[in-house]
């Protein structure tokens, strides 16, 4: 895979003036993570290009997207844990994984994104954002999509891991979360068994954590477009 250089500015291990060179790595997803109170923000998994970039959780990014016009991307340059950085441009890169593997994940924040083009509701729903993303030397870069897709060896869902049915149903409603999908299946046999529930008014569904309107609504969707409700049962 050919590199390119950019031009880095005087942060952190990067000198002013230094050319770094940077790969293409991945194409990701731009989805929005919810809080508790059903607030969300833009968020991806870029577990490779952490690797590539020699990154890990705990470290942050900060994102330039002011060289965005001479570049063509927008740089987002590594500091180490502890570095004690905190401004509006930088991030910290989390770690979520379970028995499948870790993922690393990172928020972007909305002008960035919006500096490429991209506007709020964009993100999320059935055409999602995808970014594609570079890695340096202790250095990452994003660039809207172009439409040469890269794949992602990224490890939320690793081949030959099965999806129990309730994280099948819920695929494409990002809004519901892991950990609902899971409650799901604690509490509930069946998809059948969730959906008379909800026909039902949602007496154990609603007593769920942090299951405000929005994200109940978007079970009722998923049950619906999955077949398991029809609007004559609401």
């Amino acid at each position: 895979m050919a590199g390119q250089q950019i031009m880095t500015q005087n942060e952190a291990a990067h000198d002013e003036g230094e050319q770094a060179e940077i790969k293409r790595v991945e194409t990701v997803t731009v989805r929005r993570h919810y809080d508790s109170n059903d607030n969300w923000i833009p968020e991806m998994t870029i577990t490779e290009s952490v690797r590539k970039a020699g990154l890990s959780p705990g470290d942050s990014i900060r994102y330039i997207p002011g060289e965005l016009e001479e570049l063509g991307l927008v740089p987002a340059l590594g500091f180490p844990k502890g570095d004690g950085r905190v401004d509006r441009f930088a991030r910290k890169i989390t770690r979520a994984g379970n028995e499948r593997g870790d993922a690393y994940r990172a928020n972007i924040p909305m002008h960035v994104l919006e500096a490429m083009g991209i506007e709020e509701h964009e993100i999320g729903g059935d055409d999602p954002v995808k970014l594609t993303v570079y890695a340096g030397d202790r250095l990452l870069a994003f660039e809207p999509f172009d439409g040469r897709e890269i794949p992602s060896l990224n490890v939320d869902e690793p081949t030959g891991v099965e999806k129990t049915p309730f994280e099948e149903l819920f695929e494409d409603y990002d809004q519901i979360g892991d950990l609902t999908a899971e409650r799901c299946e604690e509490e509930f046999g069946s998809i059948e068994d969730l959906a008379d529930d909800v026909i039902n008014g949602g007496e154990i569904v609603k007593e769920f954590p942090r299951i405000g309107e929005k994200r109940y609504q978007a079970i009722v969707d998923a049950l619906v477009e999955g077949g398991h409700l029809t609007e004559d049962n609401l």
